[in-house]
């Protein structure tokens, strides 16, 4: 028993450290789930000694700050993935993390809403290795989840969305998928059969040491991974920089994402005012970062400026007939969002405001001109 402390107490202080490594020195959005990750299964480690009847009479509170934790891994896992490989965020983080949620509300209102002598009653049961139905089938929602989340995950790193990326990025993530998937594997044998809790009475830790085991190494080989190997994909603020080189993207990828851009573009998605890069990135399915990266190698120009080019090209194709009084409609209805934009733009790629190059146009009688 006091090996398992141990091994849990260290592995909790490692994975702490470790979230504290990242958000000082690895800030990327990539990186946010992966300290959600590990924090998540810091805490689940730190909590496995206090798995025992006295502490979960002492300190009610415990179960629903602990039992529910597991239902981040799976989701948490999956979001760190998709950043990695696809670069984008899934839509409505918050919905994969609601299991998590309801864990907590279902767990923490059992706690309010038992007595005392019920509580003790829960507790005796579930060391006895018989407890109730409402503590078996959460811990099966669990497992469930979980696998779920490991299988899309392992979709991402493996299928065809990994063939494009460099082949440390993909190396990192693959290895990352597979530790997270034994670690959980460890995790859904304990919490699948209650006589694994009931055999701690009797000292007998073997499951939960190889439990401790696993999330501990998963914890010590990402420290390692990060500290000794600071340039692996995702794990640097530099190659996730707006201005990073598209070196770090492989030509052919560069390409695709640029062929992409300008079919979107020639069918008039700079008409829309509220284009942004975040969104056309979550539109073209990739990561902002990457898809800016490539648009400046490819065009030599950042993608703010092409969206603006076709917009004042649009303005000017339309403007043969335009009225000097129609020029706000025609620059609205060429997509940008408002006048003062508008006079901005046109000057910086003309040289001119657009009364003196309708004025010089309609002299020249050419508008293209």
């Amino acid at each position: 028993m006091l090996l398992l402390a141990y091994l849990a107490a260290l592995g909790a202080v490692q994975g702490l450290l470790l979230c504290a490594l990242i958000v000082g020195r690895f800030r990327t959005p990539a990186n946010l789930p992966l300290a959600l990750l590990l924090f998540a299964f810091s805490l689940r480690l730190g909590t496995i000694p206090t798995w025992n009847a006295g502490a979960l009479l002492e300190y009610p509170w415990l179960l629903p700050a602990t039992t529910p934790l597991p239902f981040l891994f799976g989701p948490l896992l999956w979001w760190y993935t998709r950043e990695l490989v696809r670069r984008s965020r899934p839509r409505l983080v918050a919905l994969h993390l609601l299991p998590f949620a309801l864990g907590v509300v279902i767990a923490g209102a059992g706690v309010l809403l038992r007595s005392p002598d019920a509580h003790a009653s829960l507790v005796s049961s579930i060391f006895a290795g018989n407890p109730p139905l409402g503590m078996v089938l959460p811990n099966i929602a669990k497992v469930a989840v979980n696998v779920v989340y490991v299988a899309l995950a392992a979709r991402i790193a493996f299928g065809v969305h990994s063939r494009a990326l460099p082949a440390a990025r993909v190396r990192w993530t693959r290895v990352f998928v597979v530790a997270s998937a034994l670690s959980l594997g460890s995790y859904a044998i304990v919490a699948v059969d209650p006589g694994h809790t009931a055999a701690l009475v009797d000292g007998v830790v073997a499951p939960f040491l190889i439990v401790a085991g696993a999330m501990a190494l998963l914890v010590y080989t990402t420290t390692v991974a990060l500290i000794a190997t600071p340039e692996l994909p995702g794990c640097t603020d530099a190659r996730d920089a707006p201005g990073a080189a598209a070196s770090h993207i492989p030509q052919d990828e560069c390409r695709r994402i640029a062929d992409l851009v300008r079919t979107e573009l020639e069918g008039g998605a700079y008409l829309d005012p509220q284009l942004s890069l975040p969104g056309f990135a979550h539109t073209l399915d990739v990561h902002p970062n990457t898809l800016s990266a490539a648009v400046n190698h490819v065009f030599g120009m950042p993608f703010r400026r092409m969206v603006n080019r076709y917009r004042v090209d649009h303005f000017r194709s339309a403007a043969a007939s335009c009225e000097e009084e129609r020029i706000l409609d025609l620059a609205l209805d060429s997509g940008f969002p408002s006048k003062s934009t508008f006079n901005r733009v046109f000057k910086d790629e003309t040289g001119l405001t657009p009364s003196q190059y309708l004025k010089t146009s309609a002299q020249s009688g050419s508008p293209d001109q």
